[in-house]
Parts: C-alpha cells; sequence; structure tokens
C-alpha cells in the first residue's frame, strides 16, 4: 500500500510556534517529546482532530455517560498501578497472597443436603 503525503506551507503565529518548539527535542531542550517541528505540528494536529471527534460525541448524552464511565476506569486502573508499584517485593507478596486466599473461597467446594 502507497502511504499518501503531501508538502503544504502554514503561516503560524510566533506565540504558537514557540509553544511548538518547545516540545521539540534540542540540545537546549533533550527532555523534547518530537525529534522536529513538523512531527510535532503533525502529532498536535491529530491530537486535536480527536478533541474535536470528542466534542462531537459528547454531545449525546448516552456516548457522554459510556465516555465518562471508561475514562473512570482508567483513572482507576492507572490508581492501582501507582498503589502497587509503590509496594515493597513483600507487600506484593503478601497481597497476591490475599487475593489467592479471596479467589479460593469464591470457589469454595460445599456439600450438598
Amino acid at each position: 500500500m502507497i502511504k499518501r503525503s503531501i508538502s503544504i506551507s502554514l503561516r503560524l503565529d510566533m506565540r504558537d510556534l514557540d509553544e511548538y518548539e518547545k516540545k521539540v527535542r534540542t540540545h537546549q531542550n533533550p527532555e523534547g517529546q518530537f525529534s522536529n517541528l513538523s512531527e510535532c505540528i503533525r502529532e498536535l494536529a491529530k491530537v486535536g482532530n480527536k478533541v474535536m471527534d470528542y466534542q462531537e460525541m459528547m454531545k449525546d448524552p448516552d456516548k457522554a455517560n459510556e465516555f465518562r464511565e471508561k475514562m473512570q476506569e482508567m483513572i482507576q486502573t492507572e490508581n492501582i498501578d501507582q498503589w502497587s508499584q509503590a509496594l515493597t517485593a513483600g507487600q506484593l507478596d503478601g497481597f497476591m497472597m490475599h487475593l489467592k486466599m479471596e479467589k479460593d473461597k469464591r470457589f469454595e467446594q460445599k456439600k450438598f443436603n
């Protein structure tokens, strides 16, 4: 499959350009997220496009509620990840043992009367 690409000319406000350049990795800014200005603008344009799609989606109350629920799940998962990364190896082993015991309780064999 041939990947289409095109070169375009673009006018930017100097303040916007300054903000974009802060995100480009250079000798002065080794923490930059992008290797060059073109990559930065392309990726930010993709993000902006997604934001616009989400804004449109949020106009539908059902889709907005579904989105909120999914985001809440992600936040909870991230909190659990951060919490688990803070545990020592012994604490992690203890927690895993606790989870195993909880799982075993749920599948406990019981006699029928």
